[in-house]
């Protein structure tokens, strides 16, 4: 075993402190035939536990895909037409709108262009008169 400062110990036993550390398991000649992972933290232990849940639940669904199909062929077929499927349902989807905006910018646009000549200013039908009495100069 190698202690933190780098000094090599050999023995039949570990010391208390070196208990949680990374270890190597050496056969009688030095060779390694083994290792001990480090004692880990309430926290890794979590995320490991996380992990091979994960890894469980992939492997149940991969199991679920096999016993479901014959081949990735079937797989990739049932995939491509429920993708048509979708596209057909947003441009569908899409059209609808479409056909909702219609009349909406109809109603919009005759509102605009009200409003358009309400704000013009009117001139006065008798206003050319006024101005000649006035002397304006037109």
């Amino acid at each position: 075993m190698v202690d933190d400062k780098g000094v090599v110990h050999y023995g039949d036993r570990i010391p208390a402190q070196e208990t949680q550390k990374e270890r190597s398991i050496i056969n009688r000649e030095g060779v390694e035939v083994g290792r001990l992972d480090a004692q880990r933290s309430p926290a890794q232990i979590a995320e490991q536990a996380r992990r091979d849940q994960e890894q469980l639940r992939l492997q149940q669904h991969d199991n679920f895909l096999m016993t479901t199909y014959t081949s990735a062929k079937d797989i990739e077929e049932l995939r491509d037409a429920r993708l048509g499927q979708l596209n057909g349902q947003h441009l569908a989807a899409e059209q609808y709108v479409q056909n909702l905006k219609q009349p909406l910018d109809r109603i919009t646009g005759s509102g605009n262009e009200l409003q358009a000549v309400q704000r013009t200013p009117r001139r006065p039908q008798n206003a050319r008169r006024s101005c000649r009495r006035t002397s304006c100069g037109h």
